[in-house]
């Protein structure tokens, strides 16, 4: 937001030909330069020391994936006939009891139980269909196809590839 504010500054005092703005504009501009090369240093330094670990990842997206759906759920157990009110009680039960599980460092058993729930309309394929990452990143492939096809692609008509491996 400061770097913004520097540049806002910049812009509305760019046809001033005033001391004050001079001496604004001596400051203003190249603090912003600064500032700017400071933020990519940061951006490069904790992109080079990031460790990717898929286990944790995995553990964590299998102990808070069922939460995500949870809403899901509900506007499903609905569609299949099913009471809003008591739905909703059911999903915040077994919500709340999941999750004092997950703090306790166990497995979420969320899916479990609702299962086990008299009058629970879901089969556990289904629930297990819900979670899978696929169903859970909704139209983001879509447009990031779009966003590449018409920003990106235009702007890299022209350029020639690199002839040597680039590693980042």
């Amino acid at each position: 937001n400061l770097l913004r504010g520097l540049e806002d500054t910049a812009a509305e005092q760019f046809l001033e030909r005033t001391l004050d703005d001079s001496a604004l504009r001596r400051l203003t501009l190249p603090m912003g330069f600064f500032m700017a090369d400071a933020v990519l240093k940061l951006c490069i330094v904790t992109a080079e020391g990031a460790v990717v670990r898929k286990e944790v990842i995995d553990r964590q997206f299998k102990a808070q994936a069922p939460f995500l759906v949870i809403e899901t759920l509900l506007m499903e157990w609905v569609k299949r006939g099913g009471d809003r009110q008591a739905g909703h009680e059911a999903l915040r039960q077994e919500a709340l009891k999941a999750h004092a599980a997950v703090e306790a460092g166990k497995p979420n058993p969320l899916f479990k139980n609702l299962l086990l729930r008299e009058g629970f309309p879901f089969t556990a394929a289904e629930l297990r269909g819900l979670t899978h990452p696929k169903a859970l990143v909704g139209l983001a492939p879509q447009q990031v196809k779009s966003f590449v096809k018409a920003a990106v692609d235009p702007w890299l008509e022209g350029f020639e590839p690199w002839e040597e491996s680039v590693t980042v």
